[in-house]
């Protein structure tokens, strides 16, 4: 009788780490389509005179510091298959 106590106990563990690891690959993913929109202000403080920018940080920082970002989201994110979860669970 332990064994099926034990083999829930696992079987909800993993479904619960299958959720995580499927919430993190949605977060990364929406990150990465969304973030080249901030690329346009970071752009916008490289291009124009230090006097008409409002960003107080070095816009080179910036930009490289919001590629990073966008990177480590694209490779996070790009398994994300947006409704595979529920394609998944109506077969089961």
């Amino acid at each position: 009788m332990s064994t099926s106590v034990e083999s829930t106990d696992r079987s909800v563990g993993k479904r619960l780490q299958e959720t995580a690891v499927a919430g993190v690959r949605a977060i990364a993913f929406w990150i990465a389509v969304v973030l080249p929109v901030a690329y346009l202000p970071v752009l916008s403080t490289l291009l124009l005179p230090r006097s008409l920018t409002v960003v107080p940080l070095d816009p080179f920082l910036a930009l490289v510091a919001s590629l990073g970002i966008h990177g480590s989201c694209v490779l996070l994110g790009h398994e994300h298959a947006p409704g595979y979860e529920r394609r998944v669970s109506s077969v089961r």
